[in-house]
């Protein structure tokens, strides 16, 4: 296991530079997951396989950092319970192309299952709300539209069916190291 500063990283992949997120402080532990190494994710990434470049998977990756983050503290939930989504987020997009995700609702979904493994559980319908109403912070109407219960009910199978996959691709494997 390597140690990292808790914050943005920059790193050289296969002779690029690029800035990586990681706020756990920790690279992914190598017995259970694919990529150990920055050049293994440089060689076998599934968002580069899918024509997303270095530079757009790192400023993804720090999207869903950061919208984990604000989500969290919108929540109240504690930092072991944020830290534990990234990694999972991480975790998930290693093995899944961010082309065939939607990246803040794996983020919401990932944000989800964090809660219930740290024992931080908050209500679907906080989650929903919460999450929802960052998503479309551009939005002045977010709220209200969030209020028809055709758009809550839509954007809450949104989060379970993204629960699934995350489980799934994560081979119902929670343990995380902080």
């Amino acid at each position: 296991l390597q140690r990292v500063p808790i914050r943005c990283y920059h790193s050289k992949l296969a002779g690029d530079h690029i800035n990586i997120c990681n706020m756990t402080g920790y690279v992914f532990e190598p017995e259970y997951w694919k990529f150990s190494t920055a050049e293994e994710l440089a060689q076998n990434s599934p968002s580069w396989q899918d024509g997303i470049d270095r530079e757009q998977e790192a400023q993804r990756r720090w999207q869903f950092c950061e919208f984990i983050r604000d989500a969290g503290q919108s929540l109240k939930v504690p930092q072991l319970t944020i830290s534990t989504a990234v990694v999972y987020c991480h975790r998930f997009f290693s093995r899944q192309s961010l082309r065939a995700h939607d990246v803040k609702i794996i983020a919401s979904a990932c944000l989800f299952v964090a809660g219930k493994v740290e024992e931080t559980p908050k209500p679907l319908r906080e989650i929903v709300h919460v999450t929802y109403t960052l998503r479309h912070k551009a939005n002045k109407d977010a709220k209200d539209k969030l209020k028809n219960k055709d758009v809550f009910e839509k954007e809450k199978e949104k989060i379970l069916q993204a629960e699934r996959k995350v489980i799934y691709t994560l081979d119902f494997d929670f343990r995380v190291e902080h």
